[in-house]
C-alpha cells in the first residue's frame, strides 16, 4: 500500500465526509444511527471547522481516501472516534491511523490527559483496533439509554 497520508479536513471535503458519514456501516456504529442530511451537514461541518474544541483528519492513500479520524475536546479530555471508507476495512489500518491521528493531535494539544472512545459492544473490530492503538478498556456508558464500552488512551496521569 502507498504511503498514507493526514490532512486537517477543509469544507472542500464536505461530500467525501458526508458519504462516510452515512455509509451503513458507518451509521451502524455510531452514536447516532440516522442518516445525515446534506443541508444539515453542511451547516454542522461548517460548525466544526470553526470550532477549536472539534478537530477532523482525513487520511489518503496517494489516489484514494481512506476515512477520518474526529476528535472533540472536553475541558482536558478528547473523545476520539474513526470512520474508514468500505474499500479499506479489515486490513489492520485503523490501529495505524489512530496513532497516526493521535501524535498528530496530541502535538497540536498539550493540555489533553486523555483521549476516551465509545464503542459499540457489537463493534468487535474498532474493539480489537482501539486496543492495538493502545487504548484499554473503563467500563461502560450510558448514552441515550444504550450502553457503549468506553476505552481510554491515558497520555498523563488521569483520575477514573
Amino acid at each position: 500500500m502507498n504511503k498514507i497520508k493526514l490532512r486537517e479536513a477543509t469544507f472542500s471535503d464536505a461530500k467525501i465526509i458526508f458519504d462516510l458519514s452515512n455509509d451503513e456501516e458507518v451509521r451502524t456504529n455510531s452514536i447516532n444511527k440516522n442518516l445525515l442530511e446534506w443541508e444539515s451537514h453542511k451547516k454542522w461541518l461548517r460548525l466544526r471547522l470553526s470550532d477549536n474544541n472539534y478537530k477532523i483528519f482525513l487520511f489518503f492513500t496517494e489516489n484514494n481516501f481512506i476515512g477520518q479520524v474526529k476528535f472533540e475536546i472536553e475541558s482536558k479530555t478528547a473523545i476520539i472516534s474513526i470512520s474508514l471508507h468500505r474499500d479499506f476495512r479489515g486490513k489492520g489500518l485503523s490501529s495505524i491511523i489512530l496513532k497516526n491521528a493521535i501524535e498528530h493531535f496530541l502535538g497540536e494539544n498539550k493540555g489533553i490527559n486523555s483521549i476516551i472512545a465509545l464503542i459499540r459492544q457489537v463493534n468487535e473490530s474498532s474493539i480489537k483496533s482501539f486496543s492495538k492503538a493502545g487504548f484499554v478498556y473503563n467500563g461502560n456508558e450510558l448514552i441515550n439509554e444504550e450502553r457503549f464500552l468506553k476505552y481510554i488512551y491515558g497520555i498523563r496521569e488521569y483520575g477514573n
